[in-house]
């Protein structure tokens, strides 16, 4: 069995957690596609995840070495992105009916923004609106910076939710990262690339390089094209 990566500096802190309901997509994905998660982890990480009931959290940096070492394993730097778009209502827990009973998408980004604890210690969402276009901003809560691979599988599975609950396939989703810089002064600016990193569209497309150490927020833009009155009405109430 190969020994897993350790965690890279941009891992959470010790303390963090995930919870393990959120956590198993990882594993359920490996399975769907005919990996054995056995030849990939140890037999401690596995039990881990698959013997934690309820609402039971397991470390967070735990998984991330796990998520590097399927990328390892399997030579595929999108399968964070492919991970986190096969996700399912059940990987959602208590929060996965909380957003069945919403009216609208802006309506299901609030109650994430509110409830994300439910997921564990993952990031904060924010919603804003620019014009058109629907904008969550996935911030990550430590002062290490996220790891590419952590950001490109929240976002992914957003993605998913948000084309699902809308019943809309056709959105597309482009995900920005903000690089922390800083000003003359020494405060905190954020400055992002025109172009996106990764598109939804496609889950299996781009990715963030893991020296990407600067990074602490992605925006999540939604483009709805010719279709933007009926999905500006799902947006806002």
């Amino acid at each position: 069995m190969p020994t897993p990566p350790a965690p890279s500096a941009n891992a959470a802190p010790p303390k963090a957690l995930i919870a393990a309901f959120y956590a198993r997509g990882l594993v359920d994905y490996l399975r769907a596609r005919g990996v054995e998660p056995a030849s990939l982890f140890t037999p401690s990480q596995l039990a881990m995840l698959e013997a934690a009931k309820g609402a039971a959290e397991v470390p967070l940096a735990e998984w991330i070495a796990m998520l590097h070492a399927a990328i390892a394993a399997r030579g595929a730097p999108s399968l964070p992105a492919e991970a986190g778009a096969s996700l399912t209502l059940r990987h959602l827990g208590v929060l996965g009916h909380v957003l069945m009973n919403c009216a609208t998408l802006g309506e299901v980004y609030e109650q994430l923004a509110r409830y994300i604890r439910l997921l564990g210690q993952i990031g904060q969402p924010v919603l804003s609106y620019q014009g058109t276009e629907a904008h969550l901003l996935w911030q990550w809560p430590y002062d290490s910076p996220a790891p590419g691979e952590v950001a490109q599988f929240m976002l992914a599975a957003r993605a998913t939710f948000m084309r699902w609950l809308a019943g809309r396939n056709d959105l597309v989703f482009d995900a920005h990262p903000e690089w922390l810089l800083r000003n003359a002064s020494g405060a905190p600016v954020y400055n992002s690339p025109s172009q996106p990193f990764i598109n939804f569209t496609d889950p299996a497309g781009g990715a963030i390089p893991n020296g990407a150490d600067t990074m602490h927020r992605v925006r999540l833009e939604v483009s709805h094209g010719a279709s933007s009155d009926v999905v500006t009405a799902m947006y806002r109430d």
